[in-house]
């Protein structure tokens, strides 16, 4: 694994959101752990979770 990796709190800090969203938006597909260790914690690269940012503000603004 490349990069500095985020825990699910910390990505749901930066989001700006809970650590509950940031699991479902894994079951949905949009925002996949890169690493889940056994004992369930997921981790996910800081790089892919600014361009999910970047990509929901975009979406955003699109729609305003």
């Amino acid at each position: 694994m490349e990069g500095n990796l985020m825990k699910t709190g910390s990505v749901a800090e930066y989001l700006g959101t809970t650590a509950q969203t940031i699991r479902n938006y894994g079951y949905k597909g949009l925002l996949i752990p890169c690493f889940i260790t056994q004992a369930g914690t997921r981790y996910y690269e800081e790089e892919q979770v600014m361009c999910f940012k970047a990509e929901r503000l975009n979406r955003y603004e699109k729609n305003i």
